[in-house]
């Protein structure tokens, strides 16, 4: 055997050793994933685990990706580790995916895929009335839907979230690289959101009377709330929806001092979730 044999063959015996300790790292990080299930359930016994938490999931996207170096595509990296918290989530408890269009022609099914990963049920349905439904069923589905307010088809269905627990909770593709081809898309569940940092909120906003946008804007705007107007209601010219830089919660005390206001606009508020600003991955890598 040549040097460089026998050097290829060093170097790939390493290659197996990293591959099983990798393996090895996965199979206890399962087992610590189902550690966390048991005490979820040991508290709550009669409660459904739900594993999903869109922000500690963008936390830990933006953490690796910052300590990411060499070579290796850090595109590549973010996808395996989308798999994996995907398939975590599922090990602790129900987890489906409700996704928006029959046909996909827009491509939601794609998207749903990305960031939910390929283990993952999924079911496409003919309308947003149907995901959602689907969704309020229980806490073990997430739904897939146009972006409101972005003008693709069948983005006119954020009204139901002002009268329903249901919350935007993500922003599809989270993992963007310049000259993407993909449809823009958000996650809704019943979870809560969690505060990443860098955040959007959206709001919908009941007027008194059919009005302006940007008369309820001037109003949002005075009270501190720099938002910028996406929808009125299809059917109910009373609703709009705003959305706003930051990660905003019901009991905001700018939203009280709107809906108290002298103008009397307003008759409430209602924060129909947000999302963690997505990530940006290097085109090259």
């Amino acid at each position: 055997m040549t040097d460089s044999s026998e050097l290829l063959s060093r170097l790939r015996a390493e290659i197996d050793q990293i591959d099983d300790a990798a393996h090895d790292l996965f199979l206890r990080r399962a087992e610590i994933v189902q550690n966390i299930a048991r005490t979820k359930m040991a508290e709550d016994p009669d409660a459904p685990v739900f594993a999903m938490r869109p922000g500690r999931e963008a936390m830990i996207m933006r953490r690796l990706v910052a300590r990411h170096s060499g070579n290796f595509p850090v595109a590549a990296i973010a996808r395996m580790w989308r798999e994996l918290i995907s398939a975590s989530s599922g090990m602790q408890g129900p987890f489906d995916v409700a996704i928006f269009g029959s046909n996909d022609p827009a491509g939601y099914q794609n998207v749903a895929r990305w960031h939910f990963g390929s283990v993952a049920p999924s079911t496409l349905y003919n309308s947003a009335a149907q995901v959602l439904q689907r969704v309020g069923e229980g806490k073990g589905v997430v739904g897939v839907l146009p972006l409101p307010g972005g003008g693709d088809p069948g983005g006119d269905w954020w009204p139901a979230l002002a009268h329903q627990s249901i919350r935007i909770v993500a922003r599809l593709p989270f993992l963007r690289t310049d000259g993407q081809n993909s449809c823009d898309a958000v996650a809704v569940a019943l979870v809560d959101r969690e505060n990443t940092g860098d955040d959007t909120s959206f709001l919908v906003a009941f007027c008194r009377n059919e009005m302006s946008r940007a008369a309820v804007r001037r109003l949002l705007m005075d009270c501190g709330i720099d938002c910028r107007p996406l929808d009125t209601g299809k059917h109910d010219k009373h609703l709009m929806l705003f959305d706003t830089p930051g990660y905003i919660t019901d009991d905001d005390i700018r939203l009280a001092r709107a809906v108290a206001s002298e103008e009397k606009l307003l008759e409430r508020i209602v924060v129909a979730g947000g999302y963690a600003e997505p990530l940006r991955l290097p085109s090259q890598s």
